[in-house]
């Protein structure tokens, strides 16, 4: 079978049987397609595939200096590709995405040279048009082989996330991700069903992260329910108009004065600020993006200190 670079031309109708998953898979064996968005066509292939974006340079004639956009399904996989993803980001992509809003932020690590500026920068956009968002959202790389991937190089616990809003599905659902590897925790919603498959899971031994907290008392039907992870959002609460911090306060005295033993997952943090406050308050775990994790390090007494060392050191002359 010819690999997916070297295949003929093919022209798909949207509403062709599997055509979607066609280009998907395309794109996931490094393959080329030329994709509608709410703008132009444009040409689209895996980051993780370099001989693919060579060929869309070929392809638009394309001077190799000028870097390739990235388009991605969700705002939330900004945060995977960039840093700095702060407050202030945040609510541009509340504001404009999805749309033709091309947002220019610094680069993680690991990305290719065929999407980084000289200057260590990245555009990135979320088009408003559904059929390019599911080419994008199912062209990733399969999600159990990932969490598999992940859990090797993990002793702790790795969420796994179901996608199912009923309680039978949401079973099912749980029965495959947690054979995916011992250190698995099924993610489920803070709904009724939600709680209802934590209550189950949790009573047969698996580990349960409750997610999408945004209240108080939300956080106690968890807790009620067995939940070994509850997860307030607390910059998505700020973004609306609330006290986050406030929120993981309440939460610790409300497991607190109940004796109720779930580890608080302080989600969504934006600054060093969320992380001092959750430190204060009690708070077991957090998940920042990698530039509020390196803002941790830097203080400005610390940097000075090392100027005004390393001045003095060259004034004696000396080496180690």
């Amino acid at each position: 079978m010819p690999q997916a670079q070297d295949r003929e031309p093919v022209i798909l109708a949207a509403a062709a049987p599997h055509a979607i998953e066609w280009a998907a898979e395309t794109i996931l064996e490094g393959g080329v397609i030329a994709l509608p968005t709410d703008t132009v066509y444009g040409i689209v292939a895996s980051l993780t595939h370099a001989a693919a974006l060579e060929r869309i340079f070929e392809i638009k004639g394309r001077d190799l200096s000028k870097t390739l956009p990235i388009l991605v399904s969700s705002p939330d996989e900004l945060a995977q590709l960039a840093l700095g993803v702060d407050a202030r980001i945040a609510l541009l992509l509340d504001r404009f995405w999805p749309g033709p809003l091309t947002m220019v932020v610094t680069a993680a690590p690991g990305l290719p040279d065929a999407v980084v500026a000289p200057d260590g920068t990245i555009g990135v956009r979320m088009p408003n048009h559904s059929l390019a968002i599911e080419v994008i959202a199912k062209s990733g790389r399969d999600f159990k082989e990932v969490t598999k991937e992940i859990c090797a190089l993990l002793d702790g616990p790795v969420s796994a996330e179901v996608v199912a809003l009923d309680h039978e599905t949401m079973m099912k659902e749980a029965e495959i991700l947690r054979k995916i590897a011992d250190n698995v925790c099924i993610k489920v919603p803070l709904t009724i069903d939600g709680l209802k498959t934590c209550k189950a899971l949790t009573g047969d031994g698996t580990m349960v992260n409750v997610t999408l907290c945004f209240s108080a008392t939300q956080a106690l039907l968890a807790a009620k329910a067995g939940a070994t992870f509850v997860s307030p959002f607390v910059g998505r609460h700020d973004d609306n108009g609330f006290d986050g911090m406030q929120l993981i306060a309440d939460i610790r005295l409300i497991c607190d004065n109940y004796a109720f033993e779930p580890e608080i997952l302080v989600a969504s943090v934006r600054h060093g600020i969320h992380v001092l406050e959750a430190a204060k308050i009690g708070a077991d775990v957090m998940t920042a993006p990698p530039s509020v994790i390196k803002g941790l390090f830097k203080h400005v007494l610390t940097e000075k200190g090392i100027e005004g060392f390393l001045a003095d050191w060259a004034k004696t002359g000396q080496s180690i």
